[in-house]
């Protein structure tokens, strides 16, 4: 299970190959509504791949690192789960993703927790995403949005 998680790191760290491996043919992912790729659009490891390709755009020299975990656990549903806080700092690089006024070389960083459920065949069919939003907006001098 920590080699899963070493891997799901390094996807997140740029190795973008790293997708195919890790991500089954349908992945069902729960985002945070605000900020992120539009429910039912990430649904196999090359829309991942693509999604993580254009938040690293964003954020010269992101580096991701595990706060706590990973630790595998069986879910009310008799599936295994892989469950870890990380960590990602960098420096945004400018642009207008939602309405931030930071100025470019700006250091951000933050934390959140991934919950990935591994199917049958060994990757990852699941994947619930918590991160620490609110942190990201007042960094970025971002408008905080109205959640609902």
């Amino acid at each position: 299970m920590e080699r899963l998680w070493e891997r799901w790191v390094d996807l997140w760290n740029g190795d973008f190959a790293a997708a195919a491996d890790l991500v089954g043919e349908r992945l069902e992912a729960r985002l945070p509504r605000v900020g992120m790729p539009e429910e039912g659009t990430l649904t196999d490891g090359a829309a991942l791949a693509a999604w993580i390709v254009d938040f690293r755009s964003a954020f010269r020299d992101a580096r991701f690192s595990t706060e706590l975990g990973p630790f595998a656990v069986s879910g009310p549903d008799g599936r295994r789960y892989l469950v870890a806080r990380w960590r990602c700092e960098g420096v945004w690089d400018g642009g207008t993703a939602l309405g931030a006024r930071a100025a470019p070389g700006t250091r951000v960083a933050y934390s959140g927790t991934d919950v990935l459920r591994i199917g049958p065949d060994g990757r990852f069919d699941g994947y619930w995403l918590s991160d620490d939003q609110l942190g990201v907006f007042s960094r970025l001098e971002a408008p905080v949005p109205a959640w609902t």
